[in-house]
């Protein structure tokens, strides 16, 4: 056993001859120095530079292009006057008839493009980061109206068509399941947008989906304090007078007009629900 072991050491020494990386292969196609990968070109400052970097890049490619296109996610949001901490990628919406084509002048600027598993989008990487080109936001088609609806803005250093805030919020809250439901990522943004965002059209957009509905539940865009416990002490004022996590009376039309259960006024209220009823009732007085 000892002389085995001494065998697989004196190996290791020695290496293996004749070998180099895949990068200095004679022949190989190398990618334009602008859209190298950060390894080559010099590492960004941080993750969040690295992605904003990113959407510079696909941004101007598309624009040279002359393609239809809107920014849209984390680095939208940002554009609209969000925070910088990013989430995981760069999305992009075009039109479904417009995908090949988009996709053709990917490649023809160096970024590898790939086919996943979805059929509603595309992905590229482009300075290490991915690059998801979206064709369908919450299971609907992008349209020619919805990039219409997009403003210029500027993305550090380049200007680029940005999702509109109401096409933003409504994509991001129409895509809630039963699978997906985490509202508190999207919280922190509906604060941010609020007194840019059609709340009407929004609801209206999302309909009588169940997890929309439990979302504006927790919302109130009119009010300073945008997350509603919705505990025992949450009473609706406007519909039952039950606790709000049972009251499905108002389809979630009834995020504004909830009042503590005893002590103060709601966000919107001046009198305050007492356990057994609704405010102005006896059992309130």
């Amino acid at each position: 056993m000892p002389e085995n072991s001494e065998d697989t050491a004196r190996a290791r020494r020695q290496g293996v001859p004749g070998l180099r990386l895949a990068e200095d292969t004679p022949g190989r196609p190398t990618a334009p120095s602008a859209l190298r990968e950060p390894a080559e070109a010099g590492l960004p400052r941080d993750r969040n530079q690295a992605i904003l970097e990113a959407a510079e890049q696909v941004g101007v490619v598309l624009k040279q292009g002359g393609h239809r296109f809107a920014l849209a996610g984390s680095v939208a949001v940002y554009a609209h006057g969000g925070t910088g901490n990013l989430q995981h990628d760069v999305d992009f919406c075009v039109r479904p008839e417009d995908a090949v084509e988009v996709e053709e002048t990917l490649r023809a600027a160096g970024l590898p493009v790939r086919h996943p598993p979805e059929d509603w989008l595309i992905k590229a990487t482009c300075f290490g980061q991915d690059v998801d080109v979206i064709f369908e936001l919450a299971h609907r088609r992008v349209t020619t109206e919805m990039l219409d609806r997009a403003e210029e803005l500027p993305v550090e250093s380049v200007r680029m068509p940005v999702l509109a805030p109401t096409d933003l919020l409504w994509s991001l809250i129409a895509a809630f399941s039963e699978h997906h439901c985490d509202f508190g990522a999207v919280l922190p943004i509906a604060r941010v947008l609020r007194e840019k965002v059609d709340w009407d059209r929004v609801r209206r957009d999302c309909g009588d989906e169940p997890m929309p509905a439990a979302f504006f539940c927790r919302w109130s865009p009119s009010s300073a304090i945008t997350t509603i416990t919705t505990t025992a002490r949450t009473r609706c004022r406007t519909c039952c007078g039950t606790p709000v996590p049972r009251c499905w009376r108002a389809r979630g039309r009834c995020c504004g007009a909830v009042t503590p259960a005893w002590g103060s006024p709601g966000p919107r209220g001046s009198g305050a629900a007492s356990p057994g009823g609704r405010p102005g009732s006896s059992a309130s007085r």
